[in-house]
């Protein structure tokens, strides 16, 4: 995670399973939960806030974004669509650039529990928040009714959920996602996949991610465009050592060449807008770290 970008993989290590070379939106159990076994797909209920902005250049006079004429089209068709995983890193960040462009009428935010949208970014942003089981999705059915649009980023890590949890939430969870948003007329699916994802990879994490781009490319939306960012750089709410010492370490490549190495999150949910008001003219496209940095600068200037 139809004609798509061709890209060059990075090498595999041998087959001991490892950590995600850069892991996407992770969450702890649901609310309530007593089993210690069950497969998280979420961050604690905390509120939402703007997530970091990216640096500007200073004396710079500001300027329309690239892509301005193509936003203010978009509007005017009144679309709503749906974002899935919008309480983990780069949902958070999609959700902020959402409510701060108002391309869509309506944006329908699906997750495990509520969370309080805080900030003035927010302010007059039509959403709504839907508490669904991602264990029982077809009972909730009926929200993917009306959304052409649909964003996908939800995400886990075999640390946090174990091997089989980890396989739950990023392939059964998000493939009953893509499922029910085809049934339901979603045109467009963006999918928050994982830099190295194969479907023939020896290792766990970028293995499964590349199975579930391959089975949700099967269900021929009409435009399905997957993300593949590098380290996400971002302020988790949860601690992860590893994460942050590479974080730092990348720091210096990621000034020199923006999207080489790591992403930051805010730059993955612009690249995510900015693939919806100018689509590839491909069904599938696999956008990678540089092409995030890139497309996330059409909508920003």
């Amino acid at each position: 995670m139809a004609d798509e970008q061709q890209e060059q993989q990075p090498s595999e290590q041998p087959a001991q399973e490892s950590s995600p070379p850069a892991s996407i939106d992770t969450a702890p159990a649901a609310e309530g939960a007593a089993a210690p076994t069950e497969p998280t797909a979420e961050p604690a209920a905390t509120a939402t806030s703007p997530a970091e902005p990216e640096p500007e250049a200073q004396g710079t006079e500001a300027k329309a974004p690239p892509l301005q004429a193509e936003m203010e089209k978009f509007r005017g068709l009144g679309k709503t669509a749906f974002v899935a995983g919008y309480t983990g890193e780069c949902g958070k960040a999609l959700v902020q650039e959402l409510a701060r462009t108002k391309i869509f009428s309506k944006v329908l935010l699906i997750g495990r529990r509520e969370v309080p949208l805080e900030g003035d970014v927010y302010k007059d942003f039509a959403a709504e928040q839907k508490v669904v089981d991602y264990d029982k999705l077809d009972d909730s059915a009926d929200i993917f009714k009306g959304p052409t649009v649909g964003y996908c980023c939800l995400g886990t890590t075999r640390g946090k959920a174990g091997k089989d949890g980890f396989k739950k939430v990023d392939y059964d969870y998000v493939m009953k996602i893509g499922e029910l948003a085809k049934q339901n007329g979603c045109e467009q699916y963006h999918l928050v996949s994982s830099v190295g994802a194969n479907a023939n990879s020896s290792m766990l994490y970028t293995r499964v991610k590349g199975q579930t781009e391959e089975e949700t490319a099967k269900l021929e939306f009409e435009k399905f465009t997957i993300y593949r960012p590098g380290l996400l750089m971002c302020n988790r709410e949860e601690s992860r050592f590893g994460e942050g010492l590479m974080r730092f370490v990348s720091r210096p490549i990621d000034y020199l060449s923006p999207g080489r190495m790591t992403n930051t999150t805010l730059s993955v949910g612009q690249a995510m807008i900015a693939r919806t008001v100018k689509p590839a003219e491909e069904p599938k496209k696999i956008v990678q770290g540089r092409d995030i940095y890139t497309a996330s600068k059409d909508i920003t200037g």
